[in-house]
């Protein structure tokens, strides 16, 4: 995390410095200044997209019964490459390019062209999440992810998980490397356990 070095002017106002102002710092933008007991907190503008969700598919290969796709009636379908272009265009448009993340009420990885559409966001310049079941995270697949610049993995906690996919993941990029020193060109992978309706708990790894 960067620090910037700002100072009061003699009219009161707070001056940032013109070296190396925050990057999204433009002519004309509104800030929020929110004054906490520790100090003061700079909000980024509200023009400044920071993250753009991404759904490839509504379509899924497992049918848990706890999931919202029971109770709804929309038809099923993939994201046409054409779509997906128009969006990366848009990313492209900011400075600094906004965090990519893959997921939704589908797998992204039932999406035949996911890697590719990972590779792709992460060539804007933004860092890329993904989340998965897991299932169909095979050895190769799991290459292909850490290939196309994947910086983050997401997972529901499952016995699948234990038995599979960690191993998948750890061991296909560095297979001589501990599982407890992960190796910087492997993502970051995050577990998540639903406790209950209002409590979610990650686990990073």
């Amino acid at each position: 995390m960067r620090k910037i070095q700002a100072h009061v002017d003699e009219e009161g106002r707070l001056v940032l410095p013109r070296a190396q102002p925050p990057v999204w710092t433009r002519t004309g933008s509104q800030v929020l200044i929110e004054e906490k007991a520790t100090g003061l907190h700079l909000h980024t503008p509200v023009g400044h997209l920071k993250k753009v969700y991404i759904e490839p598919t509504n379509t899924c290969n497992l049918h848990c019964v706890t999931c919202v796709r029971n109770a709804w009636d929309e038809p099923l379908g993939l994201m046409e490459s054409r779509t997906f272009a128009r969006i990366i265009e848009g990313v492209k448009d900011f400075s600094p390019p906004p965090m990519v993340f893959f997921g939704g009420f589908g797998e992204p990885l039932s999406h035949p062209h996911i890697i590719d559409m990972v590779r792709e966001a992460r060539a804007t310049g933004s860092r890329v999440e993904l989340i998965t079941n897991g299932t169909l995270l095979t050895p190769d697949r799991s290459k292909e992810l850490i290939g196309a610049g994947l910086d983050m993995l997401w997972f529901p906690w499952t016995e699948l998980l234990q038995k599979v996919i960690l191993r998948s993941v750890w061991e296909q990029s560095s297979p001589k490397s501990s599982p407890t020193s992960p190796p910087s060109d492997r993502p970051a992978m995050v577990i998540t356990f639903s406790l209950n309706r209002r409590l979610e708990l990650s686990l990073w790894l």
